[in-house]
């Protein structure tokens, strides 16, 4: 007896199907389901692809637009600040009309300017404003306390009802312009009904605030007091999405709510091509100067259209119709099956090995290849060309008409493009918002009786930038030539001189019938020719980009001169180095300054380096942080201050008053790296005046007494005020009986001004006697005493920059004595040197 495995089932013919023939048809048959399955699967994810890339090229579109519309705004404060807030109404008007609303700006109503006004200064606002139009007035009334008119709009014509327009009145309106203020951010309203708008549709306001100063204050309570007024646009948002995105060819539709408010709707029967049941949608938080809205998106019929289900049909049917061949071949075939089998496998594997090299090569080809049949579908689409159209191998269109319209070339595909010019052309591909030029090859060759064209693609980027700069550099090489005030030289490799220009001949009295035949080693002394060669053949060989030297030259009458030389490689634009371009200039009389000048330059380099790294730091990866960190805590404290707890509270201030000291230490930092940035004039000063004056600036001095010397000095006035205020200010500041006696004395020793300043307060430990000077050093915790740590470290980098010296004397418990040794009369090398 057989197994059940190895039974036969007879056929007429005497023909056999085994168990195993049985096994292959429902194998065979299985993969054919799950070939159909991952088809339509693929097919669902291309669709989704292609969704989600529709739904955020439109939030790319809209967001756009609105940046558009704030840069709209944003020029207009610059105009205010340009004409110093004191803009009229004529100024206003050709600001608008140089700005081309209608234009440049589709789906905005107008630009205008609206300013806060108080109470009090009402009455002159109102006469300022009817001094050209008698007739204006703020409406409607109400009890807010403040006024925030509509002052001018343009187009008048169409905004004539929103002239006076009090932005107080309305609750949406009133939020957002107070947003704006104290943000110091563009920000919009809720939904409202403009008063010019006829057929009351949905729309808002769209603000940006300005200040006194260009730029926004750091703080809340500055904003509120610096803040002069706002320039708006009203928007109708009907007329906004008309301008910026149509409802026409589109694969979705999408509504825009604001809360409970339909600001946009697509999503109803009378929209173009509406789906009421669509293949797609979902619905986005989408955040807008301070609103937010939602975007319900789904496809369209058009989007219906353009994605059938059709290959993984084709599939199953073609499926089907092989196992039914295949069980025909069985049936037929029985006896034979074991050796067609083998055959089949051995033919399968060699198909697979060459379509694998086949696919290896075409995707590692420089050049893009796509393959077409008669009916324009794609059948091959190598990964260069992929890249140059901006397609993903699942978002791959159908057909190269569909390929070229995603680039900008609707009604174009590789039939089109053989039968124009020979089979050559080149378009300018538009993707992702750049321009690339493509040269086109494409070729028709018949296969089974069917048209096909293949097309070949190169990127002429690359091309047209080599070829642009080698005009360039033709171009600057000529001018060169030909205007230079130094001398110019060209040579080549062995040193022959090629060209140069009339500056070189005026300075070197060399003919230039006489420089010919000339070699330009000729022109150097004999000492110099070995170094100039072998900095000449380190440039030929790519191994020197440039070269800069002082040089001797050779005139015509033996004389020798000294010439400022610089050498740059010309390349020949395929990399490859043939000339060298020279510069000499004359540098006789500079070379006796040379040595003062390199000390000049190194101290001067590197006190510039020290403060642009210092400033850099301090205003960009310090200060913007901070002042984001203190206005976050100034909204937790508006918006949660009485429901946090009293811990919470602390701990808020306590953070506050955290960053506020780095702020002010911050502020301190870079008037320490400001120190030398300045030089002030000497000038006569009275001590004693100049001590009360710096003593009554001060705060807490009301139980401290000053005493100071009678004199007049010679010295430069504002650093000396920062000295003597920073002094007088630790003496206050640290002292431990809140009340005491401060002296300031005067004595002239050696040519200097001695200075003295003498407190009764705690005194200082005469081991930080040093560290003092230091900076961000204090002797106490700053949560105890406020302050950087950077009075003193400012005093002495001021002193020594002006030649000067400062020391401290202290007895614990005793008071403290700073000594200024200040010079009669600052000299600069001394500055410097000490500086240094």
């Amino acid at each position: 007896m057989k197994s059940a495995g190895q039974q036969l089932i007879q056929f007429p013919g005497r023909l056999h199907l085994s168990g195993l023939h049985w096994l292959v048809i429902i194998a065979s048959f299985v993969l054919t389901l799950v070939a159909w399955w991952n088809t339509r699967s693929d097919e669902i994810k291309i669709q989704s692809a292609q969704f989600n890339y529709q739904t955020s090229q439109i939030l790319d579109i809209l967001n756009e637009r609105m940046d558009h519309y704030q840069d709209a705004l944003a020029s207009g404060v610059a105009s205010l600040h340009a004409n110093q807030l004191g803009v009229s109404l004529e100024q206003w008007r050709v600001f608008s009309e140089v700005l081309s609303i209608d234009v440049k700006y589709p789906g905005i109503m107008g630009i205008g300017v609206i300013f806060h006004v108080e109470a009090s200064d009402l009455p002159s606002f109102l006469t300022r404003q009817r001094q050209n139009r008698p007739n204006f007035t703020i409406y409607p009334d109400h009890d807010q306390g403040e006024y925030w008119p509509i002052t001018y709009i343009e187009p008048v014509d169409k905004n004539f009802k929103a002239v006076g327009l009090d932005m107080a009145h309305e609750h949406n309106r009133f939020t957002a312009a107070k947003h704006a203020r104290d943000k110091g951010l563009p920000q919009i309203t809720g939904p409202i009904i403009l008063v010019q708008d006829e057929h009351q549709t949905p729309g808002f306001l769209f603000f940006m605030p300005f200040y006194q100063s260009r730029q926004v204050p750091n703080s809340l309570t500055s904003r509120q007091s610096e803040f002069i007024g706002l320039v708006y646009a009203p928007f109708i948002v009907k007329n906004l999405m008309s301008g910026a995105l149509a409802n026409q060819d589109r694969l979705i539709n999408f509504k825009i709510t604001d809360e409970s408010h339909v600001l946009y709707d697509e999503l109803s029967e009378q929209s173009v091509d509406y789906d009421p049941n669509p293949m797609f949608k979902k619905s986005l938080t989408w955040d807008q100067y301070g609103r937010q809205w939602r975007l319900d998106v789904q496809t369209t019929q058009k989007f219906r259209a353009l994605n059938q289900l059709n290959m993984s049909q084709w599939i199953l049917l073609a499926g089907l119709l092989v196992e039914a061949l295949v069980i025909t071949l069985f049936v037929l075939l029985a006896k034979s099956h074991r050796q067609a089998e083998l055959l089949a496998a051995g033919q399968q594997k060699l198909i697979l090995e060459q379509d694998k090299t086949l696919k290896t090569t075409l995707n590692h080809m420089g050049d893009g290849l796509v393959l077409v049949n008669a009916f324009d579908q794609i059948l091959q689409c190598n990964r260069e060309a992929m890249l140059l159209f901006g397609v993903q191998k699942e978002a791959l269109p159908l057909t190269s008409e569909a390929l070229f319209e995603s680039v900008g070339h609707p009604e174009c595909n590789l039939k089109k493009l053989h039968n124009k010019a020979k089979g050559e052309a080149e378009l300018t591909f538009k993707s992702q918002g750049k321009n690339t030029p493509v040269s086109f090859k494409v070729k028709q060759f018949t296969i089974n009786g069917g048209d096909h064209f293949i097309a070949s693609m190169r990127d002429m980027r690359n091309h047209y930038q080599t070829l642009a700069k080698i005009d360039k550099a033709s171009a600057k090489l000529a001018a060169a030539i030909a205007s230079s005030a130094a001398g110019f030289i060209i040579i080549d490799r062995n040193g022959h001189i090629k060209e140069c220009n009339q500056a070189w001949l005026d300075w070197s009295e060399w003919r230039r019938e006489d420089l010919a035949s000339c070699c330009y080693f000729d022109l150097l002394p004999e000492s110099g020719v070995g170094d100039a060669k072998a900095h000449y053949q380190a440039l030929f060989n790519g191994l020197e980009p440039s070269l800069r030297t002082e040089r001797q030259f050779i005139m015509p009458d033996g004389v020798i001169k000294w010439g400022m030389e610089s050498a740059a490689a010309i390349d020949n634009g395929w990399g490859q180095i043939e000339a060298l371009a020279i510069h000499v200039a004359d540098i006789q009389r500079e070379m006796q300054l040379l040595s003062h000048l390199k000390a000049k330059n190194i101290s001067l380099e590197k006190s510039n380096s020290d403060l642009e790294q210092f400033a850099y730091i301090a205003s960009h990866d310090l200060k913007s942080p901070l002042n984001a960190i203190i206005q976050l805590a100034s909204w937790v404290k508006e918006d949660c201050g009485e429901l946090l707890p009293e811990t919470s509270q602390t701990h808020l201030d306590l953070m506050q008053g955290r960053a506020t000291r780095m702020s002010r230490l911050l502020e301190d930092l870079l008037d320490y790296s400001r120190v030398n940035r300045f030089k002030y004039p000497y000038e006569v000063i009275s001590l004693k005046a100049l001590v009360s004056e710096q003593f009554s600036l001060l705060s807490g001095i009301a139980d401290f007494s000053l005493t100071c010397d009678e004199v007049q000095i010679l010295a430069p006035k504002i650093p000396f005020e920062i000295i003597i205020r920073n002094l007088l200010s630790n003496a206050i500041k640290h002292h431990d009986k809140g009340q005491g006696i401060i002296a300031v004395r005067y004595q002239e020793r050696e040519g200097l001004h001695c200075i003295e300043v003498e407190d009764d307060g705690p005194g200082i430990p005469e081991d930080m006697f040093d560290k003092v000077f230091e900076m961000f050093q204090t002797l106490q915790s700053r949560d105890d005493k406020e302050g950087s740590g950077m009075g003193l470290a400012m005093i002495k980098r001021i002193i020594m920059h002006y030649g000067g010296e400062v020391c401290v004397d202290s007895v614990v418990g005793r008071g403290t004595v700073f000594t200024l040794m200040w010079p009669d009369e600052l000299t600069e090398d001394k500055g410097d040197e000490n500086e240094t």
